[in-house]
């Protein structure tokens, strides 16, 4: 799979989505952002919504050959990522393995 094709899918997805009335700045914009990741990595494992864990609580783990190989922490669409606070910014800075994401 060529990344432009599903970086275009992804966009479009999230324009479909920006579209929606009822959509929240966040949560319904993770399916379309499990997508892609798992289109980027289809040997990767992702776990969303996972259990508690020392950083707290990411909104995806990712598993190589079942052990936690990062955080993904996805926020409000469109969120300025250098200017997060509260648990977000928290959570962040928890640990070297988080990835943020603003969907």
């Amino acid at each position: 799979m060529q990344p432009a094709h599903v970086l275009k899918r992804y966009t479009d997805a999230l324009r479909a989505i920006q579209n929606q009335a009822q959509a929240t700045d966040e949560l319904s914009y993770h399916h379309a952002l499990l997508q892609l990741l798992r289109e980027l990595d289809p040997d990767a494992e992702f776990v969303y919504e996972p259990k508690r864990v020392i950083i707290g609580r990411p909104d995806f783990i990712l598993l190589k050959h079942g052990a936690p190989a990062g955080y993904i922490e996805a926020e409000a669409f469109g969120a300025d990522l250098d200017r997060l606070y509260g648990h977000a910014k928290a959570q962040t800075e928890a640990s070297p393995k988080t990835w943020t994401t603003s969907c």
